[in-house]
């Protein structure tokens, strides 16, 4: 998770969201991102973590465009 590994190195919520803006990252409305979203994906990571006992890595999907 890229949120992990950037607070691994150090990096504060707010420092975090600005990278994730500036490589195209938005939230699920298209918004830009703020600190305080990337505290609630973190813990709510942390938390599906906990109850689930895994965690994804490397989840690629492609949908066709061309089904009806």
């Amino acid at each position: 998770m890229e949120i992990k590994r950037l607070r691994s190195e150090g990096l504060s919520y707010n420092d975090i969201s600005k990278y994730l803006n500036k490589v195209g990252w938005k939230t699920r409305q298209g918004k830009k991102l703020y600190s305080s979203n990337i505290w609630t994906f973190e813990k709510s990571g942390d938390r599906w973590r906990e109850e689930v006992g895994s965690e994804i890595s490397d989840l690629k999907l492609e949908f066709d465009s061309n089904q009806n």
